[in-house]
């Protein structure tokens, strides 16, 4: 099992693409970015992944096995806005928190495209592709994590997700061959692991993490069957 520290982060323009995309008006702004500097040193990004594992049946060539979560930080934040009936900080946090899982998600293919050479096709998130049932036998392979599941395949903590990353034969130069922003230009060359290839083109509608032009959605994917 590889362990790996990621750290995903969003600039201006980011929380800019929240608001139209979220619907939350102009003036929302500062507030989005207050709480961005608030809940960013709580993130601790991490990927635990396996390359290949033998007892996964995929049909693919090249890919690693992937459980990552932002940690419980964001989730110990947005529960205290919540404690004060605080729904539209808590809203935008979840928005906030989608934002950064994408950016993780990104980060993990950049690098893992810097380690093998490969390129990064696609990303295959459980409960699409594959069934939710293939979540325990890469929980049984990868071993003790900070990540946790109940038995409808809910995870702990909330921005937390598992997938297979799909690679394919390229020319990208490895991390030991790369120096300065050659190496960062490398990383940004995601040609297929871009937004689209996340929430558009997945089958998984029912998928908590998915992102919608749909204002109500933050509110269910806050508080699901809460009453507020």
């Amino acid at each position: 099992m590889d362990c790996m520290d990621l750290s995903p982060c969003l600039q201006k323009r980011d929380l800019e693409n929240l608001i139209q995309r979220y619907h939350f008006q102009k003036d929302d702004l500062p507030m989005l970015q207050s709480l961005y500097k608030a809940v960013l040193p709580l993130i601790h990004a991490r990927a635990y992944s396996l390359w290949k594992p033998s007892a996964l049946e995929t049909g693919m060539e090249d890919y690693s096995a992937v459980l990552l979560t932002l940690g419980d930080g964001i989730d110990a934040l947005q529960e205290v806005y919540l404690e004060r009936q605080c729904i539209s900080e808590a809203y935008m946090l979840d928005c906030i928190g989608l934002s950064l899982l994408t950016g993780a998600y990104e980060d993990y293919a950049g690098r893992m495209q810097l380690r093998t050479g490969m390129r990064a096709v696609r990303l295959h998130f459980i409960g699409e592709r594959y069934p939710f049932s293939m979540l325990d036998k890469i929980a049984d392979l990868v071993g003790k994590t900070d990540i946790s599941y109940n038995a409808q395949y809910v995870m702990t903590p909330k921005n937390s997700v598992a997938f297979l990353l799909e690679l394919e034969a390229s020319d990208i130069p490895t991390a030991g061959v790369l120096e300065g922003a050659h190496r960062a230009a490398a990383r940004s060359s995601l040609c297929h692991v871009r937004l689209a290839y996340i929430c558009e083109n997945c089958a998984n509608m029912d998928c908590p993490y998915r992102q919608k032009e749909d204002y109500n959605y933050g509110y269910q994917r806050i508080f699901g069957s809460r009453k507020v």
